[in-house]
């Protein structure tokens, strides 16, 4: 039976797959086709990475479903593709899911897509901020960026700027904190100022803030793991 609804579920997103190439005027070559015969190592390497990315899909589809019936999410999401910048982005989702670097991260874009989808709303900039920041993120970048904005780490300065002070890190997390936030401000999930007036004495160095982008980032963390339990 498991195999059975997981061979509906393949074929409902195979449909939806075509109507896109078909929007789009693009004939994709066959997966046979694909991948050329390399020797042993190079096939087991293609299985893995096929196992990894099934496993991205998998969680992606569940979160557009939100855990519900994913079936019926592939049905409306064939149904909300009906012009070809729809088709665009939903194929650059899927892209996307598929080279993340993360579970975690290619879940979040399952979950937006679902609600883009709901919505009937046309993919906005915020959208694409987002999921280009997703695509590359690592499951540590956003174990840490949560960390960091729930945590206890921002400090005002005597203007009211509020931003993240480095000082009160944990010894043992201040370089990954670091690398993360530098990832953050890169991608637009984060920003950053170059002077604080703190008790009266101007400091130069780049501070580190949230931004819109975060608190969106950060609601569909949660949501994530609240619908996949990540432990996050």
């Amino acid at each position: 039976k498991n195999m059975s609804n997981n061979q509906i579920k393949y074929n409902k997103l195979n449909k939806l797959i075509i109507k896109i190439n078909q929007l789009l005027g693009i004939d994709l070559p066959n997966d046979a086709e694909c991948i050329p015969d390399l020797g042993q190592f190079v096939q087991a390497a293609n299985i893995l990475n096929r196992a990894i990315n099934n496993k991205k899909l998998y969680t992606a589809l569940k979160c557009l479903a939100k855990d519900e019936n994913v079936e019926k999410s592939i049905n409306e999401l064939y149904n909300y593709v009906d012009n070809e910048e729809r088709a665009f982005y939903v194929a650059d989702c899927f892209r996307k899911i598929a080279w993340a670097n993360s579970k975690i991260a290619a879940s979040i874009i399952g979950l937006i897509l679902g609600e883009i989808k709901l919505e009937n709303r046309e993919f906005s900039n915020e959208d694409v901020i987002l999921f280009n920041a997703l695509e590359y993120m690592t499951d540590f970048d956003i174990r840490n960026f949560k960390e960091l904005i729930e945590g206890n780490f921002i400090a005002t300065d005597d203007t009211g700027q509020q931003y993240f002070d480095v000082s009160l890190f944990p010894d043992d997390k201040r370089e990954d904190y670091l690398l993360t936030l530098t990832f953050g401000e890169r991608h637009r999930i984060l920003s950053s100022i170059h002077q604080t007036l703190k008790d009266g004495t101007i400091q130069f160095s780049t501070f580190y803030q949230t931004n819109k982008f975060s608190d969106i980032l950060l609601k569909y963390i949660n949501k994530v793991n609240q619908i996949l339990n990540y432990g996050i």
